[in-house]
């Protein structure tokens, strides 16, 4: 009974996730009043349906928990009225600065704004060195705030789920004012964060973090803020990422090697052994370790799992009392879900217990399992088939070689790095020339594996792409999953090859494409840059590819999943419309990552080391779809943002897109001469709504139907300009702007012309 109420508590949080807008207080309530009478009915033991009135009372319950979490996270989201102002905060610095560039950033637990009590946890920005700021220090600062606003495009990440999933109610910008000062500090403030940075700074002096040693800290501490793009690309293509996180893997390790330690110590005295069993201290110094070393990873999510089920595991065996693992697996799930139920929005949770769901299903009461093949290599199989339909569904790739590197990865790390580097962290505390040695075995080792891995890794068909079209081969590869993992004698288990089917076929089965004569047109959200995608019945055209900062570019973050979703493997033209950072930024990330057949740009001499052709006017002709360049020509080449490619896209049925990249006055008069072929249904702004676009004549001339800006939310240059706005809507021009969009998408050739806000119809009560 009592897996069975938890488990429909869980389906009652997963039947919120779909909703754009919480519940209201009052429809809770009725919903609370309706689970409560099911409860009273469901306690008289005469009711045939008890079961499902359970059932139905918990799905409910689970439904308002969640609904109540949700109302309490928005009350502590910034308030629009704060958005862009200086503000003056009294907070609390919780996490580990970490610096990124100029600017170091860290979790800040506000307790005042404007010296009125108010608490929220921010995300702030700082110009301030990180080693300068230690958790638990209180500061007064005056910030510039914001709400949460992230990049909303099909196949990106969801970064406003995570930070829903945390309670971070906003982010803000230290300004450098005289005022700011420290205020005090207290080591009761932030006591987990502050054990952490002190194990960091002790290994940080020995390790270079241009090497694999950047993996240390993510093992030792749980801090992976230098690790880079590529770096966890070589992970995600060996099926290893759990391997250099803090997860159950690594808890579960340390905790059977404190236990195996004491328990053996401890059985060397005959007088510690009449005082307490053996047994019973090794079992409560590993439940110490195992939270210990949760608590040392930030308590991240698959650490919560792992320490609640440690935790009962551990306490049933002192008291002498034997649980199911199925009945360990559902207390576990219920109290990471009552701790934080929205931490069903992250990958880890479905990776963290459908990896353990799999393990119990697959391995678990069996009869006399024995051999090296039961012990590991089955633990093993079982996770690379069972998590197959889930890793697609979140990664849309799987790795073919994760059995292997898997097997080589996981004895290297429990066996030998991990008990290495619990050694070190021990006693670089207390006696650190014996650390650093300890240190220095663990940078020989962690090296040594890297090395394997980045070799598997770069092999052929390491990484398969794999895009379903539909939700419904993952699913039916599920059933496949339960067929195939069942017991043997278990009829029929030959069906779960015929389940896998549908998932085989993707391979076969062409991605979606626009009829003949029709183009999808999809401006996507880069923030303050442009990026657009132009798809034909049979080519791929890429518009920009945004910007680049530091690491992090949006040709990785955003352009590149966009185009795995669509299930492109090849782009035909890149064009890069002119040369500055926010419009090119991400065209390395492109070329790597694709076969791309021409690359043509307005200002190709800034893009010299790769092999551009200039911009030129000209027009050919795709799957009955006119494309024509329209400027610049050779007389207007290096004049910076007016030397910005223009080209229109023409459907069969005369419908059409005007791109202009960052042209400006001077070029739009120039264009004018081509007033005859200006006019276009859609208008991407030029220069994103600047004043010093956007001429009366040119707006004339296009007479668009539709306007799309190309913005980041609330950026610094302000645009699009009031006056720029005015000129559009003077025209009768409908104006959508990817701050508030997210991803434009547009099927021209369609009638009616289909337009789609992808936050809007998209978007759930997070995003809000």
């Amino acid at each position: 009974m009592m897996r069975t109420f938890i488990i429909a508590f869980f389906c009652g949080i997963l039947i919120l996730l779909p909703f754009h807008t919480l519940p209201t207080i009052p429809v809770l309530a009725v919903c609370m009043v309706i689970a409560v009478v099911l409860f009273f009915i469901a306690l008289r033991r005469i009711i045939v349906l008890r079961i499902y009135f359970i059932c139905i009372a918990a799905a409910l319950t689970g439904f308002c928990y969640a609904s109540l979490r949700g109302h309490f996270i928005h009350a502590h989201q910034l308030a629009h009225a704060y958005e862009g102002k200086p503000i003056q905060l009294i907070g609390t610095i919780t996490s580990i600065p970490h610096q990124l560039g100029e600017r170091s950033y860290f979790l800040f637990k506000v307790a005042k704004i404007n010296h009125q009590a108010q608490h929220m946890l921010l995300k702030l920005s700082s110009t301030d060195e990180a080693s300068y700021l230690h958790p638990g220090d209180t500061w007064q600062v005056t910030a510039r705030l914001k709400r949460i606003h992230s990049f909303f495009n099909p196949g990106g990440g969801d970064y406003e789920a995570w930070t829903f999933m945390q309670g971070i109610g906003g982010q803000a910008n230290v300004l450098a004012r005289p005022d700011n000062a420290l205020l005090a500090h207290h080591a009761y403030d932030a006591p987990i964060a502050l054990s952490r940075e002190y194990l960091l700074q002790k290994l940080l002096p020995y390790l270079n973090l241009a090497t694999p040693d950047k993996w240390i800290p993510a093992l030792a501490v749980g801090e992976r803020a230098d690790i880079s793009v590529k770096d966890w690309q070589v992970l995600r293509n060996t099926g290893t990422n759990h391997l250099m996180a803090i997860a159950g893997l690594h808890i579960g390790f340390i905790t059977a090697l404190i236990f195996f330690l004491f328990e053996n110590i401890w059985r060397l005295s005959a007088r510690l052994c009449h005082l307490r069993p053996a047994r019973d201290v090794a079992t409560l110094a590993a439940l110490l370790m195992g939270i210990s070393y949760a608590l040392l990873s930030g308590f991240s999510l698959p650490a919560q799992r792992a320490c609640i089920m440690l935790t009962v595991f551990l306490l049933a065996t002192l008291l002498r009392r034997r649980l199911p693992g199925g009945h360990v697996y559902c207390l576990a799930l219920f109290f990471v879900l009552l701790w934080q139920p929205f931490s069903v929005l992250g990958e880890s949770f479905w990776l963290s217990f459908g990896a353990v769901a799999l393990i119990l299903y697959g391995i678990s009461g069996r009869l006399a399992p024995r051999g090296l093949w039961w012990k590991f290599g089955r633990l093993q199989w079982v996770t690379a088939l069972g998590l197959l339909p889930v890793t697609i569904a979140l990664f849309q790739q799987y790795s073919l070689i994760s059995f292997f590197a898997n097997g080589i990865s996981i004895p290297w790390m429990g066996f030998i790095i991990l008990p290495l580097l619990l050694a070190s962290l021990i006693f670089l505390c207390i006696y650190p020339p014996l650390g650093k040695l300890f240190l220095w075995l663990v940078q020989q080792n962690l090296h040594g594996l890297w090395k394997v891995l980045s070799c598997l890794a770069h092999l052929p068909l390491a990484a398969l792409p794999i895009t379903a079209p539909t939700p419904w081969p993952l699913l039916a590869a599920m059933i496949g999953v339960i067929f195939l993992l069942a017991p043997r004698g278990f009829p029929y288990r030959i069906l779960g090859f015929i389940w896998l089917l549908p998932l085989v076929c993707i391979f076969f089965y062409p991605p979606a494409t626009p009829p003949l004569g029709r183009v999808a047109l999809t401006l996507l959200d880069v923030g303050q840059g442009l990026s657009a995608v132009i798809e034909t019945q049979q080519h791929t055209l890429v518009f920009d590819a945004g910007a680049r900062f530091h690491e992090n570019d949006m040709g990785e973050r955003v352009v590149r999943p966009f185009l795995a979703v669509r299930g492109k493997k090849k782009i035909d033209m890149l064009v890069v419309s002119h040369g500055d950072n926010d419009h090119a930024g991400g065209v390395a990330t492109l070329l790597k990552s694709f076969s791309i057949d021409k690359v043509v740009a307005g200002e190709p001499a800034r893009l010299a080391r790769m092999n551009v052709l200039p911009c030129q006017p000209v027009q050919w002709q795709w799957d009955n779809v006119q494309f024509n360049f329209l400027y610049p020509d050779k007389e207007n080449i290096n004049l910076g943002n007016d030397s910005s490619c223009v080209l229109k896209v023409t459907a069969a049925n005369g419908q059409s897109v005007l791109l202009t990249g960052d042209i400006e006055k001077k070029a739009e008069k120039k264009l004018l001469q081509h007033s005859r072929v200006l006019s276009s249904t859609i208008l991407i702004a030029p220069h994103h709504g600047s004043k010093t676009s956007a001429d009366a004549k040119f707006v004339a001339a296009v007479k668009p139907r539709w306007v799309l800006f190309p913005l980041g939310y609330r950026n610094r240059y302000h645009f699009p300009h009031p006056t720029v706005v005015a000129r559009y809507r003077q025209i009768g021009a409908t104006l959508l702007a990817s701050d508030q969009c997210g991803a434009i998408q547009v099927m021209l050739g369609a009638v009616p012309l289909q337009l789609d806000c992808y936050r809007q119809t998209h978007g759930h009560f997070w995003n809000d």
